[in-house]
């Protein structure tokens, strides 16, 4: 579109039910939430230091927002941003500042995890053509839409982002072999099938889950344990993404999320958060003594 002066932008990330809905855990839950509002700062982070401003959301006074942009002493960890925005961009912005910003955010999380948990256990010779696999879904997940062009004073912008989904360039192809049982359209990232190499499938991901490492939420070492990854889990690179982002949050965003007085690392479960509604109307439904009769 021609025109000189401000433009309208339209941006939008995703895909946003593939990433959040697939999980097992309430930090699966969050994490992807989290992630996906926190890679959508950084494309409007990349708008407002290009000289741009935000249209829709609101971002002034947003605490993600402002801890994406001055990340010392902030305590951020709700999701607020939204996977799209609009913005009002000078005449000569390039929108793939806003995809390079998403892309390199995303690309320094996945390296953390992969030098932190999954590197050191395929040098010590597990895996089947795992970094392969990593860097495929790793580099290949994410859909990354965008229109800009001026003005035209009306409402007719708004329809601009979703008449531009409906021409798609971005597809995953069908991934085979054994599949992640969280995604279930991604391969699991050993790279081996349980029908001829369940052995070796079993191998890596006990490498992988018994490594100590060291994490600075914690006093010495650990491994990852049963607590975060089920013997019965065997995930591609997006799900072990989400389920190891709270163990380094702080080394890739900057900081703890929830700061000192909240921990995302440990949620309850999702039985006990099914029951709790149920708990309520017994507390209401019984004695102050017979309550008092148990301890809490």
């Amino acid at each position: 579109m021609s025109g000189g002066g401000e433009k309208i932008l339209h941006f939008s990330i995703g895909p946003v039910q593939g990433f959040i809905a697939d999980a097992r855990r309430l930090r699966d839950f969050w994490a992807g939430s989290f992630l996906l509002s926190w890679l959508a700062g950084q494309a409007m982070k990349a708008v407002v230091e290009n000289g741009g401003t935000i249209v829709f959301p609101k971002v002034d006074g947003d605490e993600l927002f402002e801890a994406i942009n001055n990340p010392a002493d902030a305590t951020a960890y709700i999701g607020s941003l939204p996977n799209r925005f609009k913005a009002k961009v000078p005449d000569g912005f390039d929108p793939q500042e806003c995809v390079k910003a998403v892309e390199g955010a995303w690309k320094r999380l996945a390296d953390k995890i992969w030098n932190e948990f999954v590197g050191p256990v395929v040098d010590m010779g597990y895996g089947n053509d795992t970094r392969d696999i990593w860097d495929r879904q790793v580099n290949n997940f994410w859909e990354i839409t965008w229109v800009m062009g001026d003005d035209p004073s009306d409402k007719n912008n708004a329809r601009w982002l979703d008449q531009r989904k409906n021409w798609r360039t971005h597809w995953q192809e069908d991934e085979e072999s054994d599949l992640c049982t969280l995604m279930g359209h991604y391969q699991e990232l050993s790279g081996y099938t349980r029908i001829h190499d369940r052995d070796a499938q079993a191998a890596f991901w006990k490498a992988l889950t018994e490594q100590e490492y060291l994490h600075p939420h914690t006093q010495g070492k650990r491994s990852l344990r049963e607590l975060n990854l089920r013997p019965d889990e065997r995930l591609c690179a997006i799900a072990l993404i989400k389920r190891v982002f709270p163990l380094i949050a702080k080394d890739v965003l900057g900081w703890w999320p929830g700061g000192d007085k909240l921990s995302t690392i440990n949620w309850p479960s999702t039985s006990y958060i099914a029951a709790v509604p149920w708990l309520k109307t017994v507390e209401k439904s019984i004695s102050e003594d017979a309550r008092n009769s148990y301890p809490a």
